[in-house]
């Protein structure tokens, strides 16, 4: 029963016929939906004018209470993902010119006698360093902002170490990832066309 001062809740037997009831919780061991039918003949056999309408679980109120932050939070995953995909494309991008570049570079520090692994560590180490001046930047932006997802956020502190540390992980994981076919190619360059480039 609501009050101008708040919400009651009565037993069904004080509740009475002055004050019509607006809602019934019940509570069961077992799938509630079984228990419509009997339940409506417990309303009317204590009050034959109250109506019962609106019939539905906890489950699907909660459901129903949560859809639109829910559906925020799943717009956010998807804008995310695809800055994921778009960042990582571009780190492939910067990495393959940043290689095109130091062509004749590479292919002067393979004839001296740079191995594969020295190459490829050069040119991932480059791509990682950069992936970290990010991330540290990206992270404080995070911190920073965090008292506008207060209100979003359920379960979690919006400084939550593992979510940071989490995020970390992934973008360093696509920072390399991305920087890895750029660099692998530099590795399998031709070395005559390597020191002719200029």
């Amino acid at each position: 029963m609501f009050t101008q001062s708040g919400q009651v809740f009565l037993p069904i037997e004080q509740a009475g016929s002055a004050h019509a009831l607006s809602t019934l919780v019940v509570r069961t061991k077992v799938d509630p939906l079984k228990f419509v039918d009997e339940i409506r003949r417990q309303v009317y056999r204590l009050n034959p004018n109250q109506p019962v309408s609106r019939i539905a679980t906890l489950e699907s109120q909660v459901a129903d209470f949560t859809a639109e932050p829910r559906f925020a939070m799943l717009l956010l995953i998807a804008f995310a993902a695809i800055a994921l995909v778009l960042g990582t494309v571009g780190i492939y991008g910067v990495t393959s010119h940043w290689v095109a570049q130091r062509t004749n570079e590479i292919g002067i520090r393979m004839a001296m006698g740079a191995d594969e692994g020295h190459v490829l560590s050069m040119v991932l180490g480059q791509s990682l360093m950069l992936a970290i001046a990010g991330v540290t930047v990206g992270l404080a932006g995070a911190l920073a902002l965090t008292r506008f997802l207060e209100g979003m956020i359920y379960g979690l502190t919006t400084t939550d170490p593992a979510t940071f540390f989490a995020v970390a992980l992934i973008l360093g994981f696509a920072s390399v990832a991305a920087a890895f076919i750029p660099a692998r190619r530099a590795t399998r360059m031709d070395l005559t066309k390597a020191l002719r480039c200029e």
